[in-house]
């Protein structure tokens, strides 16, 4: 799980057009709200808040 979250994370980073339910689908998740949830779990933020925050630095 950890490398699929490193890998999430890398995606957002470095593909901000890719949409969330695409970074979902690429990872191997059946659902995107699964993959917020695991995210969020991981992160302590949405996959949203992830990225506009990556933006912003």
């Amino acid at each position: 799980m950890q490398i699929r979250m490193e890998r999430a994370a890398a995606y957002l980073k470095d593909s901000p057009e890719t949409k969330i339910y695409e970074i979902g689908e690429k990872l191997g998740f059946v659902s995107t709200k699964h993959f917020i949830s695991v995210f969020k779990k991981y992160y302590g933020v949405s996959p949203t808040t992830y990225q506009k925050e990556q933006r912003e630095s």
